[in-house]
């Protein structure tokens, strides 16, 4: 299981980056354009103790995401369950196939799941 400390709670994604103050400098037009497509489907976003931003995306399930600003990957791995607890996020170890079957699963079960 992995645990992150939540160290501020936002309405956006555009909202938690700029309170990180995270370093867009590489591209930052490209970042905000990201950042605004990403906020369409935004719930909610939290900065980390360690600074690193996540955030909520809805889609036809809920899934819990780091935002790296230049860099997305694609895998097929499992699906791990996140729950909150007073100021973490838990997430557990990969248990759900990342197939149709699993997202049926986990939209049925009303879980929040990462793919890390």
């Amino acid at each position: 299981m992995k645990t992150l400390n939540i160290k501020s709670e936002y309405k956006s994604l555009g909202e938690a980056v700029k309170a990180s103050n995270m370093d867009l400098s590489y591209n930052e037009g490209l970042a905000w354009q990201r950042i605004k497509m990403i906020d369409k489907n935004c719930k909610r976003a939290f900065v980390m103790d360690n600074k690193s931003v996540w955030f909520i995306f809805s889609a036809d399930i809920d899934i819990f995401q780091k935002f790296n600003p230049f860099h997305s990957c694609l895998h097929d791995g499992a699906f791990s369950i996140v729950s909150f607890d007073n100021s973490n996020i838990n997430i557990s170890l990969p248990i759900i196939p990342k197939n149709k079957g699993g997202r049926i699963f986990a939209k049925e079960n009303g879980f929040l799941v990462a793919s890390l």
